[in-house]
């Protein structure tokens, strides 16, 4: 009987910096204490809606799709239980979905050693994006011939993926349960460019393209090298507020909020340019190298450079390095994230 599904979609509760001191990752924890009470609420709502019957012999389930590595996978799942024990005495499951069998922490550490994501990290990666991160786009949604270099056409991909999930999970929850989200967005439409991962990484795409003397590809345009959307307010309402809502769900809160970059927290903390840029250019190449190969070797089939390959994939990075390491100020990330809490009704 699954009572919560728990969602939680950012860098707040990924890779952040598992190799700092772990006062260097209170920005993280923040983040995700904050969702705390939102779960306590829940819970005691759902025991005054009548959902824990006295002498109750079914496990009341909670799960987990994605909310952090390490230490952060079990902050918001130990708060249910934790609210459950307050509220009903009988058997409560967690289960935990995708991210914790991601290791994130020995991704870092590989690429901070390689400056690399190959074999498995590479596909822990892609695994990642496709089921634990609601901003990345899944392609899959359409055929390569429907693919535009517009906003149309993302936001499309977008929404039907945003739909996809929340009908999955409406069938998964009780009459009654709830769906928790927090997920990366932007305050508005127009602030979606401006997203710092996504600049950093078309800035070093199109120098890579100028290198090689060729142009954006129709084909495969430079959006795809980091094929994510971040959702407004909006957009992410819109499929539970339309008139023919098959979801089942009830919108209970949808709050936008901003966060902390915890990267350009430690910097201003201590103030190393050279150290900022290093760690956040790994966590960027942690969750975008895999892309980034995919839309590199098409560009080197193009142009025959094949022999070049790893170079251009060492360049590529190395841009983005020297860039955040001249003008940190500049790549400071102005996050948003919007939660989300829904009830599955009748």
């Amino acid at each position: 009987m699954t009572l919560i599904d728990l969602k939680c979609s950012e860098f707040t509760s990924d890779c952040a910096i598992h190799d700092q001191p772990k006062s260097k990752s209170a920005p993280q924890r923040k983040d995700l204490a904050r969702l705390e009470p939102l779960i306590e609420r829940a819970v005691a709502q759902m025991s005054h809606e009548g959902l824990f019957p006295n002498n109750r012999k079914w496990p009341a389930v909670c799960v987990d799709r994605g909310c952090g590595a390490d230490e952060h996978a079990t902050i918001l799942t130990a708060a249910f239980v934790q609210a459950m024990q307050q509220w009903s005495s009988g058997p409560v499951q967690v289960i935990h979905i995708d991210r914790a069998a991601i290791d994130l922490k020995s991704l870092v550490r590989h690429i901070n050693r390689f400056r690399t994501v190959t074999g498995q990290y590479s596909n822990q990666t892609e695994q990642s994006r496709t089921h634990a991160a609601l901003h990345w786009l899944d392609l899959g949604y359409v055929s390569a011939k429907d693919y535009q270099n517009d906003e149309t056409c993302l936001s499309e991909i977008a929404h039907t993926q945003w739909e996809i999930f929340l009908k999955t999970v409406s069938r998964e929850l009780v009459p009654g349960g709830r769906l928790i989200i927090s997920q990366i967005a932007v305050a508005s439409a127009s602030m979606r460019e401006q997203h710092v991962p996504v600049r950093l990484v078309r800035l070093a795409a199109a120098r890579i393209r100028r290198q090689l003397g060729v142009s954006e590809s129709p084909n495969y345009p430079d959006w795809q090298v980091l094929p994510v959307y971040l959702r407004t307010r909006d957009e992410v309402l819109r499929p539970l507020l339309a008139e023919e809502n098959l979801l089942s769900l009830s919108t209970e809160l949808c709050e936008a909020e901003h966060v902390d970059c915890p990267y350009f927290t430690a910097w201003r903390q201590h103030g190393c340019n050279r150290s900022f840029a290093a760690s956040f250019t790994n966590f960027i190449r942690a969750f975008s190298e895999w892309s980034v190969r995919i839309w590199l070797k098409s560009l080197v089939s193009q142009t025959g450079h094949h022999d070049q390959f790893s170079q251009l994939l060492h360049e590529f990075y190395q841009t983005i390095e020297q860039e955040v390491r001249q003008s940190p100020q500049d790549w400071q990330m102005r996050r948003t994230r919007i939660v989300l809490v829904a009830r599955r009704i009748d």
